[in-house]
């Protein structure tokens, strides 16, 4: 982390030099605490990652602010989840993606696209 910002410094401008420093010092808290935050990684479907709605009103991300607002120093949330995925898409979405825990917290959403073909199906017959 020290080697990059050391980098980015050498490379900006005067001006932007007093930014990646005030930056840099802006989050030396948050840098010393890196070790202690709570790793969330978050799997499913498009319940998941919210359809429809801002990434600000994803449940994780719900979940990670208000970890955050009762006392626990919560890293992003890490989301795998596509819309229309069925658990199989899930099993090789998360072989592909190949995160890297451990994790504190783990949630689960999905099986209404595995179930869906079956109710087509059974429209269908009628």
């Amino acid at each position: 982390m020290t080697l990059m910002i050391s980098l980015t410094t050498i490379s900006c401008s005067s001006e932007d030099k007093k930014q990646a420093i005030t930056t840099n010092t802006e989050t030396s808290e948050e840098m010393e605490h890196e070790q202690e935050r709570l790793k969330y990684l978050a799997l499913g479907d498009s319940y998941t990652i919210g359809e429809g709605v801002g990434s600000s009103l994803r449940y994780p991300v719900q979940i990670a602010d208000s970890l955050e607002k009762r006392g626990y120093f919560m890293a992003a949330p890490e989301i795998i989840a596509v819309t229309g995925w069925t658990t199989s898409d899930l099993k090789a979405g998360i072989k592909a993606a190949d995160p890297r825990g451990p994790y504190d917290l783990v949630s689960l959403l999905i099986g209404v696209n595995n179930q869906y073909p079956e109710i087509v199906k059974m429209l269908e017959e009628e």
